[in-house]
């Protein structure tokens, strides 16, 4: 059923539609491979009669049927120009093979062919079954030029049944398969990005991020922050309450700062119980007001049976400072919050 594409299936579209033009390109090849290969079998010259219009047409139909399908930038206009050009392909070689019972006996196998040999390449399993259709009613035409009778469409029919079956049995096994490889690489990708108790952002994911961010804001000359937090006394929670109530701390701790960070507000685990955000477009007294709210919003925060509290530094981005030496003015701040009695905030000096 056609509908809004999900995710797996415009990354498919994406990564497909780059590799559909050299794969059509074999078509107009193909039409003169049947040209050649009918000629050496009916031992009639390549272009005469029906065939030396057929020829030239097909191959300009298929070139200007691609070059209008490499610009469909959507799957729904992508698939159908598709169907156009499977159907164009078998009305061409119908024409092209000389009428001769005879001949049905190669050129049906191959039309017979082309749609379970797009199935592999279809997005949803509808166009599937009405690509399917069209090349097989496209393909009566060389049946009926052959003048069969009434036991050769019937068994037509069948075979188009039976390769129209298998044609879906095909998209639907290969969908599946791409589909679960996507969800392992988006599972792949996001455990790779992300800390797998918390689910904030990796250390190694947040840098890259702050990295990016870091351009931004120094690019429109606007401020940002870093927020250095770290929960106290960490240890002892585990010690006393065991490292269940830990991880439980550390994963109520994130859901605490995703809920009340800014919306393009970055926040990543860097390692333990130590936490780190990025404050876009907000000065010293802005991060170090909204680090104080958090402090107080996580000491009234229920852990399960204990509460817990949290020492954070500030610093601001100064101009000409690289990432890192901002976040490291704001690990000494977070470092003199400890020293002056945990769970407060301290800005690093400008």
């Amino acid at each position: 059923m056609n509908g809004t594409a999900t995710a797996y299936q415009q990354d498919y579209f994406q990564r497909v539609r780059r590799r559909t033009l050299p794969i059509q390109g074999m078509a107009p090849l193909a039409l003169l491979v049947a040209a050649w290969v009918d000629a050496g079998l009916t031992g009639t010259p390549v272009l005469s009669g029906v065939r030396a219009l057929a020829l030239p047409i097909g191959i300009a139909v298929l070139v200007v049927l691609m070059a209008v399908q490499s610009r469909a930038d959507t799957i729904h206009a992508h698939g159908w120009w598709t169907i156009a050009l499977l159907c164009s392909a078998e009305l061409a070689l119908a024409f092209i093979v000389t009428p001769d019972p005879d001949t049905l006996y190669w050129i049906l196998p191959v039309l017979m062919v082309v749609p379970v040999a797009a199935a592999p390449f279809w997005v949803w399993p509808s166009r599937a079954i009405v690509s399917s259709l069209l090349c097989y009613a496209c393909a009566v035409t060389a049946l009926l030029r052959a003048g069969p009778d009434a036991r050769s469409l019937w068994v037509f029919a069948g075979y188009a049944a039976l390769f129209s079956c298998t044609s879906l049995a095909i998209f639907r096994s290969i969908d599946r398969l791409r589909r679960s490889a996507y969800e392992f690489q988006v599972n792949l990708d996001h455990e790779a990005k992300h800390d797998a108790l918390t689910g904030l952002l990796s250390r190694r994911r947040f840098l890259q991020l702050g990295e990016a961010a870091h351009r931004e804001a120094t690019g429109a000359d606007a401020p940002f922050s870093l927020c250095f937090m770290d929960l106290d006394h960490f240890k002892i929670i585990n010690d006393v309450h065991g490292h269940a109530a830990g991880d439980r701390a550390l994963s109520r701790t994130a859901a605490l700062m995703l809920a009340r960070r800014p919306p393009d507000a970055l926040v990543a685990r860097m390692g333990g119980e130590e936490f780190v955000m990025l404050l876009p477009r907000a000065d010293a007294s802005a991060a170090a007001r909204f680090a104080d709210g958090l402090r107080e919003a996580l000491a009234q925060t229920e852990m399960g049976g204990f509460t817990v509290s949290m020492s954070a530094g500030i610093a601001e981005h100064l101009p000409g400072e690289a990432l890192g030496e901002t976040l490291h003015r704001a690990d000494t701040a977070l470092l003199e919050a400890k020293q002056r009695g945990r769970n407060r905030v301290e800005v690093a000096p400008g």
